[in-house]
């Protein structure tokens, strides 16, 4: 089964969306509250939208899944560091990410991706679910 139309498509317009938000970003980061900032929350999208890029095609050419993590223990100690990358910086990383994931996600084995759904891993594919909750907290 290669990837159901509907994510494909979730992906691509939460790409679309994140990009309108990209462009209009200004100078100034936000504070969003908790330690997290505008440009934060685009570096962490870049992250894992990256990790997600990186996951599968490991997946995809070694046949076994990514070990098991804590995000939020990775959110945590990366935080620090996405706050420190420029706000125009931050939304380039993250746009480029987006594209890159959502090429390889389109080109999945129907291995893979079975694989994905039937271990709760669906969410490396579903990118456009994530974005879309983050792209909520900045606008």
């Amino acid at each position: 089964m290669p990837v159901a139309p509907e994510i494909v498509t979730d992906n691509n317009h939460q790409r679309q969306n994140l990009a309108t938000v990209v462009s209009r970003l200004g100078d100034e980061d936000k504070d969003l509250g908790g330690g997290w900032t505008v440009g934060a929350t685009l570096a962490h999208l870049a992250f894992w939208d990256r990790y997600s890029l990186l996951a599968l095609s490991q997946w995809e050419s070694r046949g076994t899944p990514p070990a098991s993590y804590d995000a939020d223990i990775f959110n945590d100690a990366l935080l620090e560091g996405w706050r420190a990358i420029p706000l125009q910086h931050a939304g380039a990383l993250a746009l480029a990410a987006a594209k890159d994931v959502d090429v390889v996600i389109e080109t999945l084995s129907s291995k893979t991706v079975e694989a994905a759904f039937e271990s709760d891993m669906d969410w490396l594919i579903r990118r456009g679910e994530h974005r879309s909750a983050h792209l909520g907290e900045i606008t």
